[in-house]
């Protein structure tokens, strides 16, 4: 079965992109904004970054900042460059989002300059990432014949002893 992981693996990587699960909802908050009353949207919205309305996301800024400036200071004046760790490029495959969201807690993406969108790990629940963890979980179930539906695993619990030896062996490594 670890061909078949391979294989959606694969086509996860061609048809699953960067572009397709972020965030592109954004909202940006206007440079000359005060930065208490952005601080309080950013709270309330449970943002922990923003890109700086009409900067294609080269400005953003972070709630952590806002909270020791006073409150009507310009946002702009706390806002900083984002950083070149922070951005992915749109057709970046479903595996390296996977693999620079574990190193980073946010990620702006673009296609050349324009911003396309913000990923975090709250877009790890979305359609496209279901689909592709859906399509690994029925692998992984085949692979054990059958041992992750419910009434095979309560029929081998009382038939056969431990369940966790019975699968200890067959248990697929992808």
């Amino acid at each position: 079965m670890p061909e078949r992981c391979a294989e959606i693996d694969d086509l996860a990587g061609r048809i699953f992109l960067a572009e397709h699960f972020c965030s592109r909802a954004i909202q940006a908050p206007e440079a000359s904004e005060p930065a208490g009353e952005v601080r309080v949207w950013m709270e309330l919205n449970d943002f922990d970054q923003a890109p700086i309305a009409q900067s294609a996301g080269m400005q953003v800024v972070l709630r952590s900042a806002l909270v020791s400036v006073a409150p009507d200071c310009p946002v702009a004046d706390v806002a900083m460059a984002t950083p070149p760790e922070h951005w992915l490029d749109g057709t970046a495959t479903m595996q390296q989002a996977f693999t620079a969201l574990a190193q980073r807690d946010w990620l702006l993406v673009r296609s050349g300059s324009e911003l396309l969108g913000i990923l975090t790990r709250h877009d790890l629940a979305s359609p496209v990432v279901s689909a592709y963890l859906l399509a690994r979980l029925l692998v992984w179930s085949r692979a054990c014949g059958g041992c992750m539906d419910p009434s095979a695993t309560t029929r081998s619990l009382m038939n056969r002893g431990s369940l966790v030896s019975q699968v200890a062996g067959r248990w697929p490594r992808c």
